[in-house]
């Protein structure tokens, strides 16, 4: 049945990981590269800050509905645009961004931002596994210094967390 089949695969895959895991132990001296990145990339995120970048009505939208889950007062509204309401990734995160930290332009984005250095610390990680830490350093250098990456992680977009998943997808 499908069933088995799919048990089957999940199985195979969690053996896979797990081979991966083994056989690459990870040091101090990773730990201090992937670290290195990543204050490179905070630092570019606050000199590159100028606020939240609006790309258009798609980020205000969002923050709309974030700061209805917020409040406690969304309410499904089936004659609005459907396609923003179903987008819980952004707005739902976003939401407890607003609770926690209040309504700003640093929560705004907080989400977006820390969506992108998870995908950098995924990419340093599966580039570590597959090949050698050079080449994790130099792919982690070039994704964190990546100013369509850093200015798509300045606005709240669905981009950077849709590509957060789709990059954890394919490494698992």
């Amino acid at each position: 049945t499908q069933i088995e089949v799919l048990s089957q695969f999940m199985e195979q895959k969690s053996k896979s990981i797990h081979s991966i895991l083994q056989n690459q132990t990870i040091t101090t001296k990773h730990v201090a590269w992937i670290g290195t990145i990543i204050l490179v990339a905070i630092h570019l995120f606050f000199l590159l800050w100028t606020g939240p970048n609006y790309l258009n009505s798609d980020d205000a939208t969002y923050s709309i509905y974030a700061h209805q889950i917020a409040e406690g007062n969304y309410k499904y509204n089936h004659l609005a645009n459907p396609g923003f309401q179903h987008r819980y990734g952004i707005s739902v995160p976003t939401a407890l961004s607003y609770k926690l930290f209040g309504v700003n332009r640093y929560s705004l984005v907080l989400w977006s931002w820390i969506s992108s250095l998870l995908t950098l610390i995924l990419l340093y990680n599966f580039t570590l596994r597959r090949f050698n830490p050079s080449a994790a350093f130099i792919a982690g250098l070039i994704f964190a210094t990546n100013t369509q990456q850093i200015g798509t992680a300045l606005m709240l977009s669905v981009d950077v967390v849709v590509s957060m998943f789709m990059f954890l997808t394919a490494i698992l």
